[in-house]
């Protein structure tokens, strides 16, 4: 029965993370600077002096990069970010690791939209999380 017990209490972590999803990081969220954060590490964080912000408005598309798009994240929407509790399906395309990732059909949710125009998605169940911005 102790046996028993302590199998169950070892798999208890493992069943409670496919039960419930990740809260957003609070760094992310407590941060205004454009970036892409998958799985608790950053990858990619947007620096005003060598890098480019673009807004694509027909293709809900956002993209991040430094100047020679080396390093870069890409987010394409289903719909436009425009409330709070709002949930979008994203395709994202990134560098990371010496080579181009991507993925298709990322639900994410809107977490928060400022007044400037810099929105907060998550994803908990992937842990990942981007700040972007619609550009004027």
């Amino acid at each position: 029965m102790k046996r028993i017990l302590t199998l169950l209490l070892c798999l208890l972590p493992a069943l409670s993370a496919c039960i419930f999803e990740a809260r957003i990081d609070d760094e992310l969220i407590g941060s205004d600077t454009p970036c892409l954060k998958v799985k608790g590490r950053m990858a990619f964080l947007y620096d005003e002096a060598t890098g480019q912000l673009g807004y694509v408005p027909a293709r809900h598309e956002f993209r991040t990069g430094n100047d020679d798009m080396s390093d870069f994240f890409i987010l394409r929407c289903d719909a436009a970010p425009k409330e709070e509790g709002q949930t979008v399906t994203a395709s994202l395309t990134w560098f990371q690791n010496y080579e181009v990732q991507k993925r298709d059909g990322i639900p994410f949710k809107v977490e928060k939209i400022a007044d400037d125009g810099t929105v907060w998605l998550w994803n908990g169940k992937e842990s990942i999380g981007a700040v972007v911005r619609i550009l004027p």
